[in-house]
């Protein structure tokens, strides 16, 4: 190897990706994005997606957006927000700007309208077991890779034929707070028989009556994190179909390209989770797993200077 030829810190399939898109044309800049949700310290995961996105963005000289998505405000807190950003300083990564999911509170909600209204959406009625019932069954040990002959049909809501105009008025009732916390949800009307099972009709609002950690939008109704079109760069890929489906449905612009899952290789080179996580010098509130908190609490109490 040439001494002088830079060493790439991310993954050969992710650089020759860029670096095709970039010299045909599809794409003449680079912008990558963090995109936590603020429910908890950082762990080793998030460090490797983290890292991967922050090299990815400055060997190709673009630019990298922190944003949180912030979609369930039972478990985040501003706790989490400040602690994130702080090891990912720690961790070196620099960023140009910072952004929240609940700065598009409003649109995501217009964008729930839009597909009521194209039909593709409804209100239902039935609890969480009912729901769950009716979508269908994976038998116990059943791989991934078998579940188009594993999985029974899922049975349709006898709610999902409302009229548009009930959904509407439903839905937003349901944001004004009229109903009991999780007593409705909305729903995307997709394919209850589909062979991947979170594709039958997934949630896309809940109401949850409470106060959000950061905006002061009077909102009854949540987007279900699990569909958000903001996901991570790492994201299971029997889950990313609900997002695409939600996205194309809605007719909304998207250029992001979907990278498949990866291990945790040296991407990670300079990141070492020490052999017991949590010492005497953690603060109590943190679990004993490997967080990057943790990683930083550990390398300042030996760090002799």
């Amino acid at each position: 190897m040439n001494p002088e030829e830079k060493i790439s810190r991310i993954p050969s399939f992710i650089r020759e990706a860029v670096a095709e898109d970039l010299k045909t044309g599809r794409f003449d800049y680079v912008r990558t994005r963090l995109p936590p949700e603020p429910n908890g310290y950082l762990h080793i995961g998030h460090v490797k997606a983290f890292l991967i996105d922050y090299f990815t963005a400055k060997e190709f000289g673009g630019e990298l957006y922190l944003r949180f998505d912030d979609t369930n405000p039972s478990k985040e807190e501003t706790e989490f927000v400040d602690a994130i950003k702080e090891d990912a300083a720690w961790l070196g990564i620099e960023w140009v700007k910072e952004t929240y999911a609940s700065d598009y509170f409003d649109r995501l909600y217009d964008w729930a309208v839009r597909l009521v209204k194209m039909g593709l959406a409804y209100v239902d009625d039935q609890s969480q077991e009912e729901m769950s019932a009716s979508r269908g069954t994976l038998p116990k040990g059943t791989k991934w890779s078998e579940t188009e002959s594993a999985i029974k049909p899922g049975v349709d809501s006898p709610y999902r034929n409302r009229s548009v105009a009930e959904n509407l008025d439903l839905l937003e009732r349901m944001k004004n707070g009229e109903f009991p916390e999780g007593s409705r949800v909305l729903r995307a009307k997709i394919d209850m028989s589909h062979p991947n099972i979170l594709m039958r009709d997934p949630v896309m609002y809940r109401i949850m009556h409470i106060p959000h950690h950061r905006t002061t939008i009077v909102l009854m109704v949540f987007f279900s994190s699990r569909i958000s079109p903001f996901t991570s760069t790492v994201i299971f890929c029997v889950r990313s179909p609900r997002a695409t489906a939600v996205v194309t449905a809605a007719m909304l612009r998207t250029c992001a390209v979907r990278l498949p899952a990866i291990e945790l290789t040296e991407s990670v080179r300079s990141f070492q989770v020490p052999a017991t996580p949590c010492t005497s010098a953690c603060p109590p509130s943190l679990p004993s797993v490997p967080t990057s908190r943790a990683t930083r609490v550990t390398s300042d109490a030996n760090d002799p200077s």
